[in-house]
């Protein structure tokens, strides 16, 4: 499982989230819904490495001494993610938020 495969399948959908919670396929909120992916259920070790790979070492020691942690992450040609880390029943998961730099109608 790749994460920025993820973010590119979650962007096609017109997401604003990205959820990965082990046990769980990767969730996407669309329209205030949130949906599971067609992917397969994830285990600590896909989170764990989707984390290791968008954060760095300073911010891993940070997230072992806190539990939690906000952080960005961009992809070049996909964009910008307010990233949430924390420990849900003593599992790391995952929140990612698109940040789009275009702006929406009001309508």
């Amino acid at each position: 499982m790749c994460l920025n495969d993820l973010l590119q399948r979650a962007d096609d959908l017109r997401a604003s989230d990205l959820h990965l919670v082990p046990g769980h396929p990767p969730m996407v909120r669309v329209h205030t819904m949130i949906e599971p992916m067609d992917a397969p259920v994830l285990r600590n070790e896909d989170v764990q490495h989707c984390f290791e790979s968008m954060s760095t070492d300073a911010q891993r020691a940070r997230f072992e001494e806190l539990g939690d942690m906000d952080f960005s992450h961009e992809v070049n040609g996909l964009g910008r993610y307010r990233v949430n880390a924390h420990r849900q029943r003593g599992v790391i998961a995952l929140a990612l938020r698109m940040v789009r730099s275009e702006v929406p109608e009001l309508s």
